[in-house]
């Protein structure tokens, strides 16, 4: 009878860790990516919650409308992380005066 205790009492315990580490492994997270256009004095940006990687579609985005640019730049972290950091970049992009363009709705649409 104490052996059937002791294990439901480390299976229970089992299942809380596992239950804990999921709840982390779906935490919420957000990826951005930016780039500065070539031959304009502009940044664009795009944001979203970061399901999977989103830094080869929006650099399609660019490449199909035209728009010449440099390196994508992309970030994923936690909404804290990603407030703080699109916050310090339009800063930054302000007070270097480029225009800030946020493509984030284009990015969403499949081509």
């Amino acid at each position: 009878m104490m052996i059937r205790i002791a294990s439901f009492a480390s299976v229970q315990f089992a299942l809380l860790c596992l239950l804990a580490t999921g709840a982390s492994a779906e935490e919420v997270r957000f990826q951005l990516c930016w780039t500065r256009g070539t031959y304009d004095q502009t940044m664009y940006f795009a944001e979203a919650e970061a399901h999977f990687d989103r830094q080869h579609s929006f650099t399609d985005l660019l490449d199909l409308s035209g728009i010449d640019h440099g390196p994508v730049a992309c970030q994923i972290s936690d909404p804290a992380e990603h407030s703080s950091l699109r916050a310090r970049l339009e800063k930054h992009w302000t007070a270097l005066a480029l225009s800030v363009i946020n493509t984030t709705f284009l990015s969403e649409m499949d081509y």
